[in-house]
């Protein structure tokens, strides 16, 4: 997982280079640390009032070709660090993970992420089904906070150096090592990433701290309906509904059209047997045909032999 931890980190530097990123409010980065770090949003967005459910500008990077080929780089790295790395802790019954989180989480991949897909083009492509989004963390998180619009089950991953996640609620710190994976309710418990004490004093070749918070909005798993919607939403629905209607007017064609249907055999059956009949007819004519031929044919050799045998008597004479 070093090498994972590597790999992502010339990823994230690249996004921190090229790709443009939003801003956060100034009272969640009350220190000088934390107003230095960034973080990036990739994924499913709904705006503030729920007019819109799109991917983030921060994944799209509208007018940036270089911001947009560093995001795909490192969004497609994550999504196979979660397939090899987390995936199995929500597959393998026996890895730990509670029930009820293993449960939510199964039921996230089968149900919840395809109805995401539907709703924002693209997503499948972002973000593995274990989330509909990513904040990926240069530095170390603003102030505690419960992320009220995510679902149960989000998941942080730790990258570069120890840190202590902080929960208020519980008031107590859980150590992360670097590459540990936590998964807990961020909807519930207010949290935020601290400085270890026991982290040795950082210097330009230390490695720096970064994270990647994986979340599924709770809307989505309600299947909450943006207020506004593209052109191919419109499209999908009219689309079905053309296909609704045209199956109803089948369904009540159907009876009437087996009647038809079976007229038509009994139609077919009485011309067959129509046209048995006239074949046997006609058999019968050419046949009383043939034989009146016949008959005459033999009248007629008969009377030429009486006169053939006429002139041979004259001739005899």
């Amino acid at each position: 997982m070093a090498s994972d931890s590597k790999e992502g980190r010339k990823y994230l530097e690249e996004v921190i280079r090229k790709a443009t990123w939003k801003k956060h409010l100034v009272s969640s980065r009350r220190q000088p640390d934390q107003r230095s770090s960034r973080h990036y949003h990739f994924g499913a967005w709904y705006d503030l009032f729920g007019n819109n459910l799109t991917l983030t500008s921060e994944t799209i990077q509208r007018s940036n070709e270089a911001g947009k080929a560093a995001v795909a780089d490192f969004c497609i790295w994550f999504k196979n660090f979660a397939k090899h790395k987390i995936l199995p802790l929500v597959i393998d019954p026996s890895s730990g993970l509670c029930p009820e989180f293993h449960s939510k989480l199964n039921d996230r991949m089968e149900v919840h992420f395809p109805w995401a897909a539907r709703k924002v083009p693209g997503l499948q492509k972002v973000c593995h089904p274990l989330y509909s989004t990513i904040a990926a963390i240069n530095g170390l998180s603003g102030k505690a906070h419960r992320d009220l619009k995510d679902a149960d089950g989000s998941m942080l991953v730790n990258f570069g150096q120890t840190v202590l996640l902080e929960l208020s609620n519980l008031n107590c710190c859980i150590k992360l090592q670097p590459l540990d994976i936590v998964i807990f309710r961020t909807n519930l418990l207010k949290h935020r990433t601290i400085e270890s004490p026991n982290q040795p004093k950082v210097n330009r070749l230390s490695p720096v701290r970064w994270a990647v918070a994986c979340f599924f909005r709770k809307a989505l798993e309600l299947k909450k309906e943006p207020k506004r919607h593209d052109i191919l939403f419109y499209m999908d629905r009219a689309e079905e509904e053309y296909e609704s209607r045209r199956n109803q007017k089948n369904r009540r064609r159907k009876p009437k059209q087996a009647k038809n249907d079976l007229l038509e055999a009994k139609n077919e059956e009485n011309k067959d047997k129509q046209r048995y009949i006239m074949g046997a007819k006609q058999f019968e004519e050419e046949a009383r045909e043939l034989q009146q031929d016949g008959q005459q044919s033999r009248s007629e050799d008969s009377a030429q032999a009486q006169r053939r045998s006429v002139r041979l008597q004259k001739r005899n004479k």
